[in-house]
């Protein structure tokens, strides 16, 4: 034999020794390597998913006219999602623009205020209980209650800022009156 003539049989077991460990290596790492490959297009994990109430059922009955069923879904929705404070917003938005009872409202918002912590939430809370008093209680002295109180508990906050506009522009308006 001469040495030109051994080349193809070197090259024949270079490829089916080759194509033995492809195949046994991507028959054990196919998982491991597909994960990576996901991870890489897909980075959230279950651990970062969080479900988002959608209040649908609780939609369609103001939609339909039904806001006590409506108010009673909201609520409903507040047990399986008892870290959801938006809930409050809702039904605060019902008892205020589709029951006409203002202080329903009001006392739906201390309660989701009385919930959290957190200054900024707070913040809108006491910023929908001052628009409430302005607007469909038209009493202004309330509203800058709210405004003060909240003011006074978190002078340090994001939300102060906003809520020192609103104050003045409230203390302005009962002024010019």
């Amino acid at each position: 034999m001469d040495d030109n003539s051994i080349i193809p049989f070197i090259f024949m077991g270079i490829l089916i020794f080759g194509g033995i460990t492809a195949g046994i290596i991507s028959y054990f790492a196919r998982s491991w390597i597909a994960d990576k490959f996901v991870n890489l297009l897909w980075s959230d994990s279950d651990d970062n998913y969080r479900v988002e109430p959608q209040y649908s059922i609780a939609k369609a009955r103001i939609a339909a006219g039904r806001f006590e069923d409506a108010i009673q879904e909201f609520r409903n929705a507040m047990s399986l999602y008892p870290d959801d404070l938006n809930v409050h917003f809702y039904i605060a938005d019902v008892f205020v623009r589709h029951l006409k009872q203002p202080l329903d409202a009001l006392a739906e918002l201390d309660a989701g205020q009385r919930r959290t912590r957190d200054p900024e939430k707070m913040a809108q809370f006491a910023l929908c209980r001052a628009e409430i008093h302005l607007e469909n209680r038209h009493d202004p002295g309330n509203a800058m209650l709210e405004l003060e109180t909240y003011l006074s508990q978190h002078p340090r906050a994001e939300a102060a800022v906003r809520l020192n506009k609103m104050l003045r522009e409230v203390r302005e308006a009962s002024e010019s009156q």
